[in-house]
């Protein structure tokens, strides 16, 4: 028997699932006391009504706050660091030592930033020389938040406008116990693209009183459609793009246009847009390649 949800049952997974998302991005467990008995108002499903809405002159401030004010692989002491940052102190330097001992082959080079959840830092490969991998570590001991973005990251492998895992094997955190081993970090590896975020872009823009051109914009936002779009179709899970050659670009599929995925990513934030290169020809030869992150918040 077909099971057909009543709306009361939709609203209430939609608020579950908000609250849920909104803890895991404030670094929070959901059903705490914390939790506000009111709800803000959700995106209604189904097609908006077509409205007209006057032009509206828009304004910004000429400076965007630095997320991390501290750059911590300057700190030799986390003795006088507040709590959020002296988690961070203490997970750069468990991460430092792990790879130290148990991956000579990837030397530390940076810390590229932190949240409530974890951090991000960058590694040099021996080899091949000269290139870079992003690890990301997850502050949490439980493995649930890593599983869920590593599960969305391989469903993702090979769209063109997501940054690409590179190793998320689980690890057994008891059997290591078991036989003597030092606790493995929760982490993950990632390529890394070098030209940093879109938050940092916007930021330098601002500082140099710059604009940024129409002709940009509307590439960047090219970039956006393509990430929804392979949000709604990954790659990986149709059967016409397995066996395409990486990089895809993401399109809809027409045999499956009225068949997406309704995944909902919930922590699309300028921070977990990266910046890459500009290429020699295609959509990419005037406007760097912008890739998404932070897939732990996907809800279907």
């Amino acid at each position: 028997m077909d099971f057909n949800p009543s709306d009361e049952w939709k609203a209430y997974w939609r608020h579950k699932m908000f609250l849920q998302f909104r803890g895991y991005r404030l670094g929070i467990e959901y059903g705490k006391k914390y939790d506000e008995p009111i709800l803000p108002d959700l995106p209604k499903q189904g097609r908006p009504p077509e409205v007209f809405v006057s032009g509206v002159k828009q304004t910004a401030l000429p400076w965007v706050p630095i997320v991390n004010p501290i750059d911590m692989d300057m700190v030799a002491t986390g003795r006088f660091l507040g709590p959020r940052n002296l988690k961070a102190f203490n997970a750069v330097k468990r991460l430092k030592g792990y790879f130290e001992r148990k991956h000579p082959g990837m030397m530390y080079n940076r810390c590229l930033g932190w949240g409530s959840n974890g951090l991000a830092a960058a590694f040099d490969l021996k080899y091949p020389p000269g290139e870079k991998v992003v690890v990301k570590m997850v502050f949490s001991e439980k493995r649930n938040h890593r599983n869920t973005e590593v599960a969305s990251l391989r469903a993702l492998l090979k769209a063109e406008h997501i940054v690409q895992l590179l190793y998320g094997d689980n690890v057994d955190e008891t059997t290591a116990i078991g036989a003597g081993e030092e606790p493995t970090p929760n982490f993950f590896i990632t390529e890394m693209l070098e030209n940093g975020d879109l938050g940092q872009f916007i930021t330098l823009v601002r500082q140099h009183g710059e604009r940024v051109p129409n002709a940009v914009l509307w590439r960047f936002c090219l970039c956006f459609i393509r990430m929804c779009i392979a949000l709604a179709h990954p790659p990986s899970l149709l059967k016409d793009f397995k066996d395409r050659p990486a990089p895809i670009s993401e399109t809809v599929p027409e045999k499956y246009k009225h068949e997406p995925i309704p995944n909902v990513h919930f922590d699309f934030d300028p921070k977990n847009v990266f910046v890459g290169n500009i290429s020699q020809k295609g959509e990419h030869d005037l406007t760097p390649l912008l890739k998404v992150i932070g897939l732990a918040g996907i809800s279907t």
